[in-house]
């Protein structure tokens, strides 16, 4: 008896030392998470894509209304780095559940009229909106961000915010792999048959700040397309 008591327990401070020392699938860090988002890059896309904030400079728990469009019918996923870390698929939602986008539509996160949106969380920062966009629904091929996207709210949110987040938009558990996997993925396809655009604004607010984008002003926060020359006309269009 004694035998198999000292057999269980060995066997339990085996399994507690394995669950101790295994790695965290979800552990990185804010600049390891930049660095990889920022090399999915396309310096010859195929589609104009344009997205927008409303605002260039935004406090701690302000919404945000972001809108985007594209001149040509494509798949979509928008993913916001914010600024402690925390990643969320903006879209697909609940409310624009399939990621195809129509040609020149011009589409609004959040809905108008919706109860629901998106605020800024903080710590003061920069924080920013990846924008990735292709003909073919290449993005339906990504195991890992598939895998994201079914998974359900997970422990029940504590405040408010946290209840609208959590209800419209997926909170990524590692971005870091999603992230890689995406490049992965991309850097296989012709550059004419997808795009990337990255947004960053300003996020003011207590708590410690991020490292500020070089010459960030008003317009550079405000207009979203970084990788993607719109049009003059198409920019105008969209103001109005």
């Amino acid at each position: 008896m004694k035998k198999k008591a000292l057999g269980c327990l060995l066997l339990g401070l085996i399994s507690m030392g394995m669950c101790l020392s295994a790695p965290q699938a979800n552990a990185y860090s804010l600049e390891e998470l930049l660095s990889v988002s920022e090399q999915i890059q396309n310096n010859s896309p195929g589609i104009r894509f344009e997205l927008r904030a409303d605002k260039s400079t935004y406090s701690v728990g302000d919404p945000v209304v972001f809108n985007f469009k594209a001149d040509k019918d494509c798949y979509l996923v928008l993913i916001d780095i914010g600024t402690s870390g925390r990643t969320i698929i903006l879209f697909p939602n609940r409310w624009h559940p399939d990621n195809r986008i129509e040609q020149g539509k011009i589409y609004r996160i959040p809905p108008s009229g919706s109860e629901y949106g998106y605020r800024v969380e903080g710590p003061a920062g920069v924080e920013r909106v990846k924008a990735i966009a292709s003909l073919d629904p290449a993005l339906s091929r990504i195991q890992s961000l598939q895998g994201e996207l079914r998974i359900p709210p997970q422990a029940p949110p504590t405040n408010v915010q946290a209840i609208a987040v959590a209800q419209v938009f997926v909170t990524i558990r590692d971005p870091l792999t999603v992230m890689k996997d995406i490049g992965v993925e991309f850097s296989k396809i012709d550059p004419s048959k997808w795009a990337t655009a990255t947004l960053k604004f300003n996020v003011t607010g207590t708590g410690p700040a991020s490292s500020s984008i070089p010459g960030s002003g008003a317009a550079a926060a405000a207009a979203a397309t970084v990788n993607i020359q719109v049009p003059r006309e198409a920019g105008e269009a969209a103001q109005k």
